[in-house]
Parts: structure tokens; sequence; C-alpha cells
């Protein structure tokens, strides 16, 4: 959701600042949360460095650091499937959303409990931190640049973790109702969550 919301909101030239956030949450993705879920006492390091989603990382940091510009054939369709990042994200959320037994979920506490650390008490933590620290003031364009980082935590749970949870064969069920809880309570704490930033820092 990170990458259209910054392309709306300030334009294209920023969105290379989201997929670096991007690319750092990925190598946790494919790391951490892999390990996790799989639930082995160590990384595979092989299966790691040999995966897909970090290799298209590497080639890109190679590609942008040695200022090397693909042709137009290439960029082309590399576009169009930047393009459908978001639509279909939304597809696979109302897939979640059509499977999820949410009426029976909402008595379960801890969604909700969830659900507020993910959109509330994190990006409020962030943001405190961000306002005492001043960081954006030793940085060019740095409160732009922060409110980049700022969207991106307050982006609801991600679609990519409940098919990550069925790549290992765990709770696929509980991982979309927070995905679909956090993605209907965004509606509300994401517009309040920018409001507070632009009083506090811009």
């Amino acid at each position: 959701m990170i990458i259209p919301l910054v392309s709306a909101i300030l334009g294209s030239d920023y969105v290379l600042y989201s997929c670096a956030f991007m690319s750092v949450q990925l190598i946790f993705l494919w790391t951490h949360c892999s390990t996790m879920l799989s639930e082995k006492p160590h990384l595979e390091w092989k299966k790691i460095i040999s995966n897909i989603n970090v290799l298209a990382i590497i080639a890109g940091l190679l590609l942008f650091f040695c200022k090397i510009k693909l042709p137009a054939v290439i960029i082309a369709p590399i576009n169009d499937i930047g393009n459908m990042l978001a639509p279909l994200s939304m597809i696979v959320t109302g897939m979640l959303m059509a499977d999820s037994p949410i009426l029976a979920s909402l008595k379960n506490a801890k969604l909700y409990l969830f659900s507020a650390i993910r959109l509330v008490i994190w990006p409020t933590i962030l943001l405190l931190i961000m306002c005492v620290s001043h960081v954006y003031e030793f940085i060019p364009d740095g409160r732009t640049l922060l409110l980049i980082v700022y969207l991106a935590s307050i982006t609801p749970s991600a679609s990519t973790i409940t098919q990550m949870v069925q790549v290992y064969n765990k709770d696929a069920t509980y991982s979309s109702l927070l995905n679909v809880f956090t993605t209907l309570f965004c509606i509300i704490t994401m517009p309040l969550a920018v409001i507070l930033f632009s009083w506090l820092i811009l």
C-alpha cells in the first residue's frame, strides 16, 4: 500500500524512498519472519540468498548504485508490473475478507489489541521519537522523508504475511483476520495519524 500512497501524495519522484523501506522490510520478512514461522533454530542462509525476492533486491541495488539504465523494452513491462502491485494487493485483501469469518471474530479481543498495536501504538511511539529527536533537521528534505517512513508505519498488516503463513502451513485464517481488521480500521486511523504528523512535524 505504501507505493501508491507515496505516489499519490508526494509524486513518483519519492517512490524510490518507499522502495528502500520495503527492501529492508522484505529482508526481515525472508529472514526473521521465515525463521519464526518455520520454527527452526537457525537461519537457512542458502534458501534466503537464493530467494527470488532477495535476489531482486540485490539486483535493484546493483543497478541503482552502478547507475545502470535498462532499455525501454525492459523498463515498460517492469513499470506495468509495478502499477499492478496496489490493485493485486487489494484483490488479495478482498479474497481474504470474503473467506474470513469476520462476524464470528468480532468477540476476539486479541484482534483489536494487535490492530491497536499496529495502527496506533507503534506509529505513536515512532512519531514521538521523530518529534523529540528532531532527526529531520539533519538530512535534506528530512520532513518529507520521515513522512514516507511514517506512512509505511501506519499501513495495515500486509497480505504478504498471510501468504507466508500459508507457505508454512500455519493458521492462515487468523492471519487473514489480522489483515482484514487492520485494513478496515486504517480507514479511520490513517487520516488521523497523518493529521497528527502534520501538526507535530510539518
